[in-house]
This record gives structure tokens, sequence and C-alpha cells, in this order.
């Protein structure tokens, strides 16, 4: 696990660019990858084990994978049986709903038996030679049981989710909107000035921190560009380098339609987005992902329309030409 995450970091290739001389930095290993981050202060050491110890918590709450997990009850519950969720997971589930609704079902955390299926889940990915695509008719099955607004029922109210009849076999996944959501929370931990990076998920505290984003295909520059995360904001990077495989040819790549139940082919390889709540920005770089340049740009326009959250983008197309989104300030390497 820890070498297939060595790997994954390096593949993401978004890293800090400016740090300080007061600054130190820890590192631990949480949701599946590195976490790192970097404080100025002399409780840095103290702030920072606290933090990691509030990520593993959650971890206990959003990952399918853990036993007793929010969504590892939800999972394996029974069609027509409620479970009761944390704070934490409904919070979630409401940013969710929305995201769902305004990408027109791009973002649905429901597709994890696809995940499975393409093995793609934390728990079944290695990128190894060898891997070979599932078939139509096992995509086919798979599909049957996706579709969040009708697979689950969701009740605030009562903090409960419900698997209803006839989706037996269906699954939440929290993977494109967890870890952004864990950063965001994390941020408030910190008194001062502090960058916070959890597998490519990256908050800013106090202060503007440059930050690279990572090259999707082999380059002899690392970097793609740069441009200036300011205090308050968070960066969440999605692209088809991160988790995928090779089959005759074709890249097969984690970041599936739940339309089609395969890798998204939208003519987008990476996609940056950066805004004022973490879950949000994660989310919808998975959205952008499969939706393409034009549609994710006109889900982007209609969020700041009716949020005050400040997404901009770095949109990465399949001949490595760029679109920026709003104002970042991002500089071509």
């Amino acid at each position: 696990m820890r070498t297939k995450s060595v790997l994954l970091i390096a593949i993401i290739l978004i890293s800090i660019v400016s740090l300080t001389a007061c600054s130190s930095t820890e590192q631990f290993f949480v949701f599946g990858t590195f976490l790192d981050m970097t404080v100025e202060g002399v409780s840095g050491g103290k702030v920072t084990r606290e933090v990691f110890t509030y990520m593993e918590s959650l971890e206990t709450l959003l990952s399918p994978t853990v036993e007793g997990s929010d969504l590892h009850k939800i999972n394996n519950a029974k069609a027509g049986d409620s479970v009761k969720c944390s704070a934490e997971t409904m919070e979630l589930l409401s940013i969710v709903e929305v995201i769902f609704d305004l990408s027109d079902g791009a973002y649905d955390p429901s597709i994890y038996p696809l995940v499975r299926l393409w093995n793609f889940s934390g728990d079944k990915f290695s990128q190894i030679e060898g891997k070979t695509p599932p078939t139509d008719e096992d995509i086919a099955t798979a599909l049957s049981v996706v579709g969040f607004d009708k697979a689950f029922t969701i009740d605030h109210v009562a903090g409960t989710v419900t698997k209803n009849v006839g989706y037996d076999g269906a699954m939440l996944d929290f993977g494109g909107v967890a870890k952004g959501y864990a950063v965001d929370k994390a941020m408030d931990n910190f008194d001062g000035k502090a960058l916070v990076n959890l597998g490519g998920n990256i908050g800013a505290k106090g202060k503007e921190y440059t930050i690279g984003i990572g090259n999707p295909r082999e380059s002899a520059t690392p970097y793609f560009g740069s441009f200036t995360l300011s205090a308050g904001e968070l960066i969440s990077t999605s692209g088809d380098y991160e988790r995928f495989f090779t089959y005759e040819g074709k890249r097969y790549h984690h970041i599936l339609s739940p339309s089609t139940g395969k890798p998204s082919d939208s003519g987008l390889i990476s996609v940056s987005v950066v805004c004022t709540n973490g879950a949000v920005g994660d989310a919808l770089s998975t959205a952008i992902m499969v939706l393409g340049a034009e549609k994710g740009k006109a889900l982007i326009a209609r969020i700041n329309d009716e949020f005050d959250l400040n997404v901009k983008a770095v949109l990465i197309s399949t001949d490595l030409t760029y679109e920026v989104v709003g104002d970042l300030g991002f500089v071509k390497k």
C-alpha cells in the first residue's frame, strides 16, 4: 500500500513550490495516501498530530473499505433498511446532492459498483500490467444499480440513508469528495499559517502559497504550470493519470462516466479546481472531467452564480492545450 501511494503522489505531481524558512513539515498516512502539513510557528508539531488524528477519525466514518464506517454499513445494508449516519456523513451527502443535481449526474457517488468492477477501488487497485477491461455485459449489470437519485433515499431530519427496494447491489463511495472535505475541515485547527496536502487536495491558511500543477503526461518538465493559492482557498485535481492501466495500447483510467460505465472520454485529461469549499472543489474536478470543457465551464458559471465559492479552474486537454477559468494568475511552465 505504501509503494502504491508513493507512486500515486508522484503521478499526481501537485507540489508546494513556495515554503518559508520558519516552517516545519510533517508527513503522515491516511485515506490511503500521504498527508503533508507545513506549519509556521512553534506549536506546529502538536497541531499536525491533532489534525492527523482527526483525519483518521474521518476515514473511519467515510471510507467504504473500513468495516463499521457509515459507508460500509450503507453498502452492506439490505434494500429497504435505513442506516443512521454521523453528522459528517450527512453534511457530505448534502454537498453531494447539490453537485449531483447541478452536474446532471456527472458526479455520482453511487458508481462504486463500477469502480469495483474496474478494480479501481483503493483495496483492489495496483498499477501493474495484465489488467483487462470488464465486458459490456458486466458493465451493464453494474450500471443497473447506479443512480444516486434512484438507489438511495436521504433523510436529513432523521440522519439516515436508505437503500431503495430494487437496488440491493447499490453502493456509495466518497472517493471523489472525502479528501477535499477532510482538508477543508482540518484547516479550522490551525490558528496561524499552514498548508495541508492530502493526496493532491491542498488547502492554504493564513497566507498565499505558489502551487505547481503537475504535468499529466511524461515530460522533461514535471510541472505544467503554477498559480497562487490564496489563504482560505483549496485546490483539487482529477486526471486520467492518477489510476489507470493500459490494454492493447489504450489507457483506461479511474474517472468513470456514470452514463456509460466506462472511463470518461470528454477530451480532458486533467482538471484542477480552486474554490473555498474543499468538498465542492473535489467533486467538481471529477464532474468536469466527465462533462468536458464546455459543459464544465457552464457548470462552474452556474455554481458561481448560485453560491459564493469563487470557483476557478485549469482544464488540460488531450492535446496538452489548456484553458484557465477565472483569475488564477496561472503561469504555464
